[in-house]
Order: structure tokens, then C-alpha cells, then sequence
């Protein structure tokens, strides 16, 4: 215990905490400022809609300069060559949405406006009732080769958990300098002087890593939980938001500062590796630069296997899917696992190269 509370100390009293931590609420607070001045009070005219129609593109079809074949007998209806002569103008709606911090706001606006939901999608009263929907509709299913598979759920990614891979960066950086500043600096030779008992020294880095991440992402996501909700009350609405919201909020900054916490021990463990803090930062954000594009290339096998797309959906309780192959040139998206399990992968992720990390440091000559 008292190793841990050492330990504990100086990860919070190292400038590189207090460093990302003041750097990352700034970036907040500057974002929330300029919502501000793009974000307004006052609710959208009755009927509003999120286009134009270009008139002059309306003479040219009466006219007869304009002519578009359909593809079949039937001719185009006004409604149609009102379609074609539409321009997108953006949401009529400026006001910021409380309920966006933990998905799309268009679940919850007038169908009739014409920026809510499309043709068959209701605009709920509550988000227990958008949620209750989303967990009881039917999920797509497609027959191949005789074998039925269904499709998978888009993850929830609001203002909260959708940059889930800025709050990754965080910690594998606290992770990462946090073991290779101590072998840069020659301090963990003194640490076991203190210390000798290298596996328990390395397994409380790894405790100490996982507890402090956690907890500073989970402070920096109530900080934007605040500017969020301060936007909202002076340029947007509470609409829609209820109970249940407020409890899936934490639950969501809940689960992602446990994947950052883990993040953290993964980028300590190729620390420990390589005795380095760039080449576990390199390593890890190489992983994710390069990840999806080798995936789609050459093993689209392994994407419900990847480690960020089992965060990203474990942060908004999406489903991870497989490609499976339909025989008409295209892939279906099929189910492969739930939210909990591409928890458990990310923590597998996690415990394998922690496990290499404890043997080598139990073993290397650190002089």
C-alpha cells in the first residue's frame, strides 16, 4: 500500500498530468465558446425546412430545358422535380440539444419540420423512448447460402463518447511517459533499491496507471458534461431529456474512462518494452492510423477483432460486425458481438501485452 501511494503521488504531481488535463480543458472550453456563437435561443419558425427550392430550376423543367430520363414509362411528378431542384441550406434549427450529447437530436425533431427524422422513423418525446425503440426494433437480417445473419447497431456516439479516441490519446500519453520517463531519467534502478520485488512494483505502475486515467477522464468528461449543459441552457433545450438520460450519461463517461484506464496500461506495457515513451505513444496511434486501412485491404476478417472499433462500440453500446460476403459484389455487415463482450477484447488487448511487460521486467538487466 505504501508503494501504491508513492506511486500514486507522482503521477499527480508530474507536470505532464497537470499539462494534458489544463490543455484538455481548454480545448473544451474553446470549442463549448465558438457552439456559443453558432448556437441560438430561439426555437426554428413552424414548418421550417433545411432547403430552398431554386426557382429558376423549376421554369427551366416547365420550360422543357430540363429533361431527365426515368428509367421506366412513368413521367416525373412535381414532387419529384421539386426534389431535383432543391439546394441544401442546413439545419433550420440552431439551438443546442442536451439530449446530443449522447446521440442525434434529429431522433427527437418534428417529422414535419422536414429536418427530423426521415420517411418511418418517429421523433420520440423522451430518450427512454428513443431508447426503449432502438433495443425492441427488428434488426436487419439477410439469408446467404442458407445461413440467416443479422445486422448490427451503430454505436451511440454523441458530443460525449464520440471523440472517444481524443480521451484514448490522453491516456496513452499519461501512460506511456508515466514508465518511460522513469527509465529516461534513470529513477527505476533507484525505485527498486526501495523496491526490489520487480513484479509487484510493475503490476502497482500498472494499478496506479489504470486508476489515475480513469479518473482523469472521467473529471474532464464531467467538465464538458457542465459546458454542455450550460450551452444548453442558455442556447438550446432540455427537450427530451429525462431520467433515464442522466443515467445512461454516466454510465457512458463511466465506461469510457475504464477503456482509457486500460489504454493507459497498454501503452505503460510497450513502455516497459522498449524503455521508451515515444514508441509507445508511436506504437499505439500508429496502430490506429494504419489499422482500418490494412483491415479493409487485406483482413476484413479480423475488424471485429480490432481493438478501437471494440472501444468505440463498448463506449456506445454498438455492435461490432463481420463482413460476410453475399456473392453480388457487395459485403453485409453482420452481427458478431455485443457491447460487453468488445469490452472484454479491449481488455484482452490490454492484459496480453501487460502480461509480456511483467515477464520482461522481471527479467531485464536494467543497467
Amino acid at each position: 500500500m505504501r508503494l501504491f501511494r508513492a506511486e500514486l503521488t507522482r503521477f499527480w504531481t508530474r507536470r505532464m498530468t497537470w499539462i494534458v488535463l489544463g490543455v484538455t480543458a481548454l480545448i473544451m472550453v474553446f470549442v463549448v465558446g465558438i457552439s456559443f456563437t453558432r448556437t441560438s435561443s430561439e426555437a426554428p419558425p413552424e414548418g421550417a425546412v433545411p432547403w430552398t427550392v431554386d426557382e429558376g430550376c423549376l421554369e427551366d423543367f416547365s420550360s422543357g430545358e430540363i429533361q431527365l430520363e426515368t428509367g421506366s414509362s412513368g413521367e416525373f411528378t412535381d414532387e419529384d422535380i421539386e426534389l431535383f431542384c432543391r439546394t441544401w441550406t442546413g439545419d433550420p434549427d440552431k439551438r443546442f440539444w442536451a439530449v446530443s450529447m449522447l446521440g442525434e437530436k434529429s431522433w427527437f425533431q418534428e417529422t414535419e419540420s422536414g429536418f427530423g427524422p426521415s420517411e418511418g422513423r418517429p421523433a420520440f418525446d423522451t430518450w427512454s423512448d428513443y431508447i426503449e425503440f432502438r433495443e425492441s426494433q427488428p434488426v436487419e437480417t439477410m439469408t446467404i447460402d442458407g445461413v440467416e445473419y443479422q445486422g448490427s447497431q451503430e454505436p451511440l456516439l454523441g458530443f460525449l463518447s464520440g471523440p472517444g479516441v481524443f480521451y484514448l490519446i490522453l491516456a496513452v500519453i499519461l501512460g506511456g511517459s508515466f514508465v518511460g520517463a522513469e527509465f529516461r531519467a534513470g529513477t527505476m534502478e533507484n525505485l527498486l533499491l526501495w523496491e526490489p520485488r520487480r513484479v509487484r512494483v510493475i503490476l502497482t505502475k500498472f494499478a496506479v496507471g489504470f486508476v489515475s486515467s480513469a479518473l482523469m477522464v472521467a473529471l474532464a468528461l464531467g467538465f464538458l458534461t457542465g459546458l454542455l449543459s450550460l450551452l444548453a441552457s442558455v442556447n438550446g433545450t432540455f427537450q427530451a431529456v429525462d431520467g433515464r438520460f442522466w443515467r445512461d450519461l454516466v454510465l457512458v463517461i463511466l465506461r469510457v474512462s475504464v477503456t482509457a484506464g486500460l489504454f493507459s496500461i497498454l501503452a505503460m506495457s510497450v513502455a516497459t518494452i522498449t524503455r521508451h515513451t515515444a514508441a509507445a505513444i508511436a506504437a499505439v496511434l500508429g496502430w490506429f492510423a494504419v489499422s482500418n486501412i490494412l483491415i479493409e485491404l487485406v483482413a476484413k476478417w479480423f475488424r471485429p477483432f480490432e481493438l478501437f472499433v471494440n472501444a468505440l462500440a463498448f463506449f456506445g453500446k454498438g455492435e461490432p460486425f463481420s463482413y460476410v460476403p453475399t456473392g453480388r459484389g457487395w459485403d453485409f455487415t453482420a452481427f458478431h458481438h455485443g457491447y460487453l463482450v468488445a469490452g472484454l477484447y479491449v481488455l484482452a488487448w490490454t492484459l496480453i501485452p501487460a502480461a509480456i511487460a511483467t515477464v520482461v521486467f522481471a527479467k531485464r538487466d536494467l543497467t
